[in-house]
Formats: structure tokens, C-alpha cells, sequence
């Protein structure tokens, strides 16, 4: 059981990481139609999402959950919800810093704050506006927030679902039991997962804004993937996993370290993935179904020994068959 807990913690890691990733930069995928939507919109998604990034660092996140250089030192602790994980103790905290810098580079170049307060001010008042540019325009940003992931995942269009909406909750949500998860649960923009449908599985994502759409509808495909790493345990092994590694108040901390892990396992990709020829899912994909061992090795890898994590992940395509993409 414990293995299998941080095996669910490392593939948190990789899915929140890739949507932390993709909500900063899946609007220049389609600038082009955002633009003829309304001019000026990709400028705005840029500085709307690093002020919304860097809220994972500062502002709510801070006040609800505290200093993040804290979290991250107290790992040793046996109260920590990640004690016991060797990857998160070794590297979290540096990959924690690491995207933190990058937010900041960011927002540099942006001419926006990343000085608390200033930042809290600046990001409301980007969120206002960008929700009164967008609300004309509803319709055809959810289909280009659903064309983006897509192009991002390589997967059928028709397996996503996206609504920009103030009302973002939807499924069996998990019932937060701590203070923090509650005062987390009711300050939600987003909210991205998988749900069954007709006997198939289908991402649905819904949340305020464009840049918060991207994030839950990648959230929620990279979810999707991730199910071929737990198909194999018994129902009672897969609800205690999940009860206790999918919690709200861990999705910060995951957003943190995993941003800078996702970039680095997008370098790990072989030339003849990047070229196409294979898709990103199914790269995520090979390495969700490792054992809970050579999962945690390959994470190790990616940040001490990235040439030895990019063999690893070339010789998974010629080792693992192919999914079935049926389900």
C-alpha cells in the first residue's frame, strides 16, 4: 500500500506538473484565433496566468496554507503528508524553487508584480477583465481551450469537454477533512477530471477563465493517461491510494515541484517523439504503468541523470505494448 501511495504521489507530480506547464504557454497554440477573437487577448492570457501561477506561492495560498520554504524543509517530519516519499525529500523542494524563479523571470518579463500584495491586486484585476473580454466569446473558447489539448495530447477531440463557467464543480468530489482543504474547496476556480460515460471515459474540465480551462482540461487528460499506471489494483487498494494522495491541500505543492519536473521530462523525450510520431499521451503513458520502483528511479533520473531517464523512456517503446485506447 505504501508503495503504490507514492507511486500515486509521483504520478500527481507528472499530471499537476503538465498542467502547470501547459497553463502558461497552451494559448500560443492557437494566438492566432484568440487574436481574431479579440485583439490583444494573447497578451492578457500571458500575464493573467503567471499572476495566477505565482498564486501558488503567494497571496490565498500562502495565508491558507502557509510558507512553502516551511513545507518543504519539514519533510523529515512523520506528520508531513509526504514523509517517507525519497524523490519529493531529495528534489521537492529545489523543484519547488526552481519554478518559482521561472514564474518570477516570467512576470519580470511581463511587467507584472511578483511583490505580495501588489501581485494579489494586480491579479484581480486581471482576472476581472479578462472575464468580462471573455464572456462574448464563450462558445468558441471552450472549442479552442478542447483544439489545444488535443494538439497538446495527440488524442481525439471528441474525448474532451471544456465550459468556461462560475460553476466548476461536477462529479464525486472528494470531501476535504481538513480546514485548509475546505477554505481550498470553496475558493476553486477550476476543477478538471475524468468521468465515465457510456461505458467510456471522457475529460471534463470547467473553470472561470481561458488560462484556468487549459490547466483542468490538461489536469484531466493527464489523469486519463494515468489510469494505465493503476488499472491493476483491486477497488479497495485504489480508493485508499486516492483517498489519501488526491487531497486538495496537496494539489499546491504538486502544481510546484511538478512544473519544473514536467519541463524536464518533456526534455527527456526521444527526437522521434517530439517529431510526432509518437504522441505525448503515450509517453506519459509508458511511464505510468512502471512499478512504483523503477517509477521513483526514472523521477530521480530526470533531474540527476537526464541522459540516463532519456534511454529509459526510448527503451519503454520497444519493451511495453501499446494501451488499449478503447476504454
Amino acid at each position: 500500500m505504501q508503495a503504490e501511495l507514492h507511486k500515486r504521489f509521483t504520478l500527481n507530480l507528472f499530471i499537476q506538473g503538465a498542467a502547470a506547464h501547459t497553463y502558461i504557454t497552451a494559448h500560443h497554440l492557437v494566438r492566432d484565433e484568440l487574436e481574431l477573437l479579440e485583439p490583444g487577448m494573447v497578451r492578457l492570457y500571458d500575464k493573467l496566468a503567471v499572476n495566477l501561477h505565482l498564486c501558488q506561492w503567494l497571496g490565498d495560498m500562502f495565508l491558507i496554507l502557509g510558507r512553502p520554504r516551511t513545507f518543504w524543509r519539514t519533510l523529515g517530519d512523520p506528520s508531513h503528508p509526504f514523509h517517507g516519499h525519497a524523490f519529493l525529500t531529495k528534489h521537492g523542494r529545489g523543484l519547488a524553487e526552481a519554478a518559482l524563479r521561472d514564474a518570477t523571470r516570467r512576470a519580470r518579463r511581463l511587467h507584472t508584480s511578483a511583490v505580495p500584495g501588489i501581485h494579489y491586486a494586480e491579479t484581480l484585476w486581471l482576472l476581472g477583465r479578462t472575464v468580462v473580454r471573455e464572456k462574448k466569446h464563450r462558445r468558441a473558447l471552450e472549442q479552442l481551450g478542447v483544439q489545444a489539448t488535443a494538439q497538446i495530447w495527440g488524442i481525439d477531440a471528441a474525448r474532451l469537454s471544456g465550459s468556461l463557467t462560475s460553476s466548476v464543480e461536477f462529479g464525486n468530489l472528494q470531501t476535504p477533512t481538513t480546514r485548509a482543504g475546505r477554505m481550498l474547496r470553496a475558493a476553486a476556480a477550476g476543477y478538471g477530471g475524468v468521468v465515465r460515460e457510456s461505458g467510456r471515459f471522457q475529460v471534463v474540465a470547467r473553470a472561470w477563465t481561458w488560462p484556468l480551462l487549459a490547466h483542468e482540461l490538461t489536469k484531466g487528460t493527464a489523469e486519463l493517461v494515468c489510469l494505465h499506471g493503476l488499472n491493476r489494483l483491486d477497488d479497495a487498494t485504489y480508493q485508499s491510494v486516492t483517498a489519501e494522495a488526491d487531497r486538495i491541500e496537496h494539489e499546491v505543492w504538486m502544481i510546484q515541484a511538478g512544473g519544473e519536473l514536467w519541463r524536464k521530462f518533456l526534455a527527456a523525450i526521444p527526437n522521434r517523439q517530439l517529431a510526432g510520431k509518437i504522441a505525448l499521451a503515450d509517453s506519459l503513458m509508458h511511464v505510468a504503468r512502471l512499478k512504483p520502483e523503477p517509477l521513483e528511479q526514472f523521477a530521480m533520473d530526470l533531474v540527476e541523470h537526464p541522459l540516463t531517464a532519456r534511454a529509459t523512456l526510448a527503451d519503454l517503446f520497444d519493451e511495453l505494448p501499446p494501451a488499449d485506447q478503447s476504454g
